[in-house]
């Protein structure tokens, strides 16, 4: 089991308190009582399983406010008929909200695109109003933001940016609160979305069932996430149909265990996980599904029991893995658990309920303190620094743990300690310097004694991972030459280091010098003429005097100029060349599922040009469209006919801009990068000719604001978009250049370039 603790940062600790707040969610508000071997923290504490309500909900949902095919009160009608009490209708990048004012809303462009070829079975587009108070249901004010990786957004009228994180922070800005959706449909990694958990306290859930069990993988990124965040901080699972057509409607849904049915019960319950999901493939009139009646957690006993009906099993889940079978888990007869457990109830025709993620807290908590505070580095003897094993006992009582410290084959420490309740004891170690930074992890071996049962043997790891007082980058700026960065992590004091760097391990050069504190040096690594075209990997190595540091820091990179384009030379009135990009096929538009709106060539094509002038990036592009509108605002200037641009300068800043012509004139819009804004000094048109339904954008940008070296070499990533609005309700698709860019940013994704001669 997985017993490491770990100092919070800032805003992990922020994220923590809100959840904290919200109704005193992660450590119970009523007294603790004595236990024995692990501390559970129960998300249903304070439901009241007698007396609280259990009312059916679902938090994605669209309608033709976007590309659903059922008018929003006909959804409503729906889930009404289904026994549904609470609704969040979450269009794509629109609010469909309020209910009562429905008819004073507009369906979305592909809604009536579908409607006038016959694809809705609605006789009319005419939105009727409904009132959630008659219907005996609550309205949740929501909205889907699709630009990137898909967020369900609650309780305010955000309708999205290009960005997730400042997406988040609007809704923050706001008071909404938000859910991650289908996390299946993307590659992001489990680092990136334990970073917006951590970032973003507004984060409550992850959506684990999605329009039926469309992406199995959810549960798996939803176990990755919590193996990280908990106990401190959870990630509540949600089942939702994110419906489109009526026969997706009612397979997925919530069961909110509040006390009464209101807009605050409503954000409350979400928030703090007093829930259970349920997924169910023949939907509410199929055979029986698993309905939990009660769950109860026996501290003294360690022992958590889940009374249900209609399953067949009952699986007990820690950490990706399944450690039980049955209604009852008994934590001290039980091997394998870490950092939470939740369960999955399991009926016939494969329909399945989950409970949320309840925390683990064992009996001894640990942590490691390796005395390496550059300046004071202490060695207790040689090749060896001091280190500190905290133990923590989180019981109500006192505790003699016999203690063995082992890393890898090597035993470090054995020795008894006896701890009081609430107090820490504190053991000394010698740490080999040679284990320090090569991902090994020190193992401690817990006996606590008979008293505890088949608890009394835990374990806890930790990594031998320390600090450098210097931080190596390594960034390539021009197809001639790498930079590598040197910086000053301490600004109390100067370092003296030694820096070596090597290309393909072949030493290119080496140096030595001081950087004053916080100071930031960068070395030029001058790279050979035929790597065009080539990769190789560059390594830099410092080196330090002991009392620094113990241990050098080391980093190397992979130089990848194998797929580099040239962007050509414009002479003084110089017509455009060739185009850079043609946009003119299918597998260019995007989303996927907007394939299917572009009717080929003469509704949308493109045909990009970018070159430099000596001073100027210059982008232009051609665009062949059948209709031009743009009614947005500058904030949203993609959702209509515009060109969208991202530069990305290497080892600098990301930039992303749009440029339309909107019924209020030509914009300019900067997003990424705005801390260097670029309108005053960007030149930039838009000419649209209805008579040949052409549109003709330019671009020019300044080199030197992009933070790119106007001279020949020079390297940075550039990429386009063209979005099509066809009828005046917001973009259809888009066509792309490159990847990175719409439907979530990604730099690294966006191909490199490098200014030619």
């Amino acid at each position: 089991m997985r017993l490491t603790s770990v100092r919070l940062s800032t805003r992990r600790a922020a994220a923590i308190l809100f959840f904290v707040l919200a109704g005193c969610l992660i450590t119970s508000c009523k007294s603790s009582p004595q236990r024995q071997g692990v501390f559970i923290r129960n998300p249903y504490d304070q439901v009241d399983w007698a007396r609280d309500g259990r009312f059916l909900a679902n938090f994605h949902t669209h309608t033709t406010g976007s590309d659903g095919g059922l008018l929003p009160h006909d959804a409503i009608d729906h889930y009404r008929n289904l026994g549904y009490s609470i609704l969040a209708i979450t269009d794509h990048n629109a609010v469909t909200y309020p209910w009562e004012k429905l008819d004073t809303l507009e369906p979305s462009a592909g809604a009536r695109d579908r409607f006038a070829a016959g694809k809705l079975e609605s006789a009319a587009l005419d939105y009727e109003n409904r009132d959630p108070a008659e219907l005996g249901m609550i309205a949740i004010q929501g909205c889907e933001l699709s630009v990137h990786h898909h967020i369900g957004s609650f309780f305010n009228d955000h309708s999205g940016t290009p960005v997730e994180a400042d997406s988040l922070k609007a809704v923050s800005v706001k008071e909404g609160i938000a859910m991650l959706n289908h996390p299946g449909r993307y590659k992001k990694t489990v680092d990136w979305y334990v970073d917006l958990y951590e970032t973003f306290p507004v984060l409550f859930g992850l959506e684990v069932y999605n329009q039926g069990d469309r992406y199995p993988g959810d549960r798996k990124t939803w176990d990755a996430i919590l193996a990280r965040t908990m106990p401190d901080r959870p990630v509540w699972g949600y089942s939702n149909d994110d419906m489109h057509t009526v026969t997706r409607l009612g397979r997925n849904w919530n069961v909110m265990l509040i006390p009464e049915l209101s807009q605050d019960w409503t954000r409350r319950g979400m928030t703090e996980g007093r829930s259970y999901f349920v997924y169910s493939p023949a939907g509410h009139e199929g055979a029986p599904h698993p309905v939990i009646d009660a769950i109860t957690v026996d501290h003294e006993a360690d022992v958590i029991t889940i009374e249900a009906t209609g399953h067949t099993n009952i699986s007990w889940i820690s950490e990706g893995h399944v450690i039980h079978h049955g209604k009852t888990l008994n934590l001290s007869e039980t091997p394998g658990w870490g950092s939470y457990v939740r369960a999955e109830l399991y009926g016939v025709g494969n329909s399945v309920a989950g409970t949320q993620p309840f925390g683990l807290i064992p009996a001894i908590r640990t942590e490691l303190v390796l005395v390496t505070e550059p300046g004071s580095v202490e060695y207790p003897e040689p090749g060896h620094v001091r280190g500190l094993l905290n133990l923590r006992n989180t019981t109500g009582k006192s505790i003699t743990v016999q203690v063995t410290v082992v890393l890898e084959s090597r035993e470090l420490l054995q020795r008894k300690v006896a701890i009081d309740p609430g107090d820490v004891g504190s053991l000394p170690l010698s740490v080999p310097v040679e284990a320090l930074n090569k991902n090994r992890q020190l193992e401690v071996l817990m006996d606590l004694g008979a008293d505890f049962g088949a608890l009394r043997k835990i374990s806890s790891r930790h990594p031998l991972a320390v600090a450098s007082p210097v931080e190596l980058s390594i960034n390539l700026p021009s197809i001639g030459f790498a930079h590598v960065t040197a910086r000053n992590m301490l600004a109390s004091m100067p370092v003296a280091v030694r820096l070596s760097t090597a290309l393909d391990g072949g030493k290119t050069a080496e140096e030595a010098f001081t950087l004053a504190p916080s100071e930031t040096y960068t070395f030029p690594v001058n790279l050979p003429a035929d790597l065009l075209g080539k990769a190789a990997a560059l390594t830099a190595e410092v080196e330090f005097a002991a009392a620094v540091s113990p241990v050098p820091v080391m980093l190397s990179a992979l130089l990848d100029l194998s797929r580099d384009s040239p962007v050509p030379r414009l002479a003084e009135n110089e017509a455009w060349g060739d185009p850079a990009r043609q946009l003119n096929t299918e597998e260019q538009v995007f989303p996927v599922s907007g394939r299917s709106r572009w009717e080929g060539v003469e509704d949308l094509n493109a045909k990009v040009f970018w070159g430099w002038d000596g001073e100027f990036l210059c982008i232009m592009a051609e665009v062949r469209d059948d209709a031009h509108f743009n009614k947005q605002e500058a904030s949203r200037l993609w959702d209509g006919d515009s060109l969208q641009v991202a530069v990305v300068a290497e080892g600098g800043k990301s930039f992303n801009l749009c440029l339309a012509q909107t019924s209020e004139g030509i914009i300019l819009q900067q997003w990424q990068g705005s801390d260097t804004p670029l309108h005053d000094s960007a030149v930039y048109g838009v000419e649209r000719n209805d008579e040949t339904q052409t549109t003709r954008y330019e671009l020019r940008l300044p080199l030197s604001l992009l933070g790119i070296e106007p001279a020949s070499g020079s390297r940075f990533g550039l990429g386009t978009v063209i979005f099509d609005d066809d009828a005046g309700h917001g973009h259809d698709f888009w066509m792309q250049s490159a990847p990175g860019i719409a439907g979530g940013w990604s730099p690294d994704s966006i191909p490199r370039f490098y200014l030619a001669q």
